[in-house]
């Protein structure tokens, strides 16, 4: 007798992690190496040497000593010249950049690779360097614009050099950027030849700019109405300015978590549940991690709908970058994909293959499994069937082995059906291309 049962597919995120694609299947999280053991917070690629330098709490990378920032070459890890450490407050590397040649890495540190330093300090392939006389309290993020290193921050000098919040650095000398902010500034980026400014601050060179403002090399300026709350990243995409941080308003008018910048004004989007804390552009899409929970703490955002990438994190992420045609998220998760191995702090997402079509974590129930000659299909009754989609089955080798066409209806039966015993992936399209629905069945 033929053995039949239900199998509640909607359990297929916590045991399966691939996407079918006409191409094939992959599995898109994955980890970096054996991983850092604590939080990540900074990215930065060497364009040069193709290696990606990484920075945050952890003190061990890939099983070795490697104190708040280490190097990643696609397959070892490496230590940074002895790495960094406080005498008296917590030690972290929050922001890495490249300029003129040399690495520079910034948070909250007095020592690198045993130098004094203060809050920042370069390193030129072989050894650790102070920037001057540096700043005196952490600083948060790096960004060069005009030619010079743009430092913002916590601090208020540099030696005996007034520069509140913010700071620029020419090579040789520590510079104010006009009065600065009156708060901490937690993000910059460059957009439209500025240098746009965003973190707690409500003023900037002494003119109301609530939690964003614009630097043009001379002057500070307004943009926009401003926020109600904090400013945490700033991004472009698409010659877009886009914001993120820990606000619900943009002046008096509601907007969360999430706007985008016109030229003359701010503009409010669909949002989260909670804040977002950085962006990257991937294979031409937009990306977004923070502390929502929905989708988990990491989401490809289109516009209107912010899609899951598979079981997301499993807490906070704080930066994300594109490397070797992958994507990188680091945080302060203890593991993503439901649970995959060595993803402290930091791990890696691929859709190279164009595996991410608008996946959302519906599943058909399918009837019998395993199956012989015929096998049921039953979708959510959410899913729209005004127009018609199609059905792919795949075997483990992505190949596609059946097609069919103009299904108009929640339930569907293959039927004398004759594949060979195995493992195989369905997907339900629809008139997009996009995926409604994916799973697991099993011929017997």
């Amino acid at each position: 007798m033929k053995k039949s049962f239900l199998i509640n597919s909607l359990t297929y995120f916590a045991v399966l992690t691939v996407f079918i694609s006409e191409k094939g299947y992959s599995q898109v999280w994955s980890s970096i190496g054996s991983g850092v053991n604590s939080n990540v917070y900074a990215f930065a690629v060497d364009s040069a040497s193709n290696e990606l330098y990484v920075g945050g709490w952890f003190l061990e990378a890939g099983g070795i000593p490697a104190p708040h920032i280490a190097k990643w070459d696609g397959t070892t890890w490496s230590s940074v010249g002895g790495g960094m450490n406080n005498t008296f407050i917590l030690t972290d590397v929050r922001s890495i950049c490249f300029f003129n040649g040399d690495l520079y890495a910034a948070g909250a540190f007095d020592s690198a690779g045993g130098i004094q330093v203060k809050n920042i300090a370069k390193w030129n392939g072989l050894n650790w360097a102070p920037v001057g006389a540096g700043l005196n309290k952490p600083v948060h993020v790096l960004q060069v614009y005009n030619g010079e290193l743009y430092a913002g921050g916590a601090f208020d000098s540099s030696g005996t050099i007034a520069v509140n919040m913010i700071a620029k650095w020419d090579g040789s000398n520590w510079t104010n950027v006009g009065s600065g902010t009156d708060n901490d500034v937690l993000t910059m980026c460059n957009f439209n030849n500025n240098l746009y400014v965003g973190g707690y601050f409500t003023q900037a060179g002494g003119i109301p700019a609530y939690r964003v403002a614009k630097w043009d090399g001379i002057n500070w300026n307004t943009v926009g109405s401003g926020f109600g709350n904090t400013v945490r990243k700033l991004y472009v995409f698409n010659n877009e300015l886009f914001a993120g941080g820990d606000f619900t308003s943009i002046s008096v008018n509601p907007s969360q978590y999430i706007s985008k910048f016109n030229g003359t004004s701010w503009q409010a989007l669909p949002f989260p549940n909670e804040k977002i804390k950085d962006f990257a552009t991937y294979n031409g899409n937009l990306y977004v991690t923070g502390a929502f929970t929905f989708p988990s703490y990491i989401a490809r955002f289109d516009g209107n709908t912010y899609f899951p990438l598979g079981p997301g994190l499993s807490w906070t992420g704080d930066c994300l970058t594109i490397y070797k045609n992958e994507m990188y998220v680091g945080g302060s998760f203890s593991s993503v994909g439901g649970g995959l191995p060595n993803t402290v702090g930091i791990a890696k997402w691929n859709d190279a293959v164009g595996i991410f079509e608008n996946i959302v974590s519906v599943h058909a129930l399918t009837y019998p499994s395993p199956f012989r000659e015929q096998v049921c299909f039953s979708l959510p009754k959410f899913i729209n069937t005004l127009f018609p989609f199609r059905l792919s089955i795949y075997n483990l080798l992505g190949e596609r082995c059946i097609l069919i066409e103009n299904i108009n209806s929640l339930t569907y039966q293959l039927q004398n059906i004759k594949l060979p015993t195995g493992i195989y992936y369905y997907r339900f399209q629809n008139k997009t291309g996009s995926s409604i629905a994916t799973g697991q069945i099993t011929s017997e």
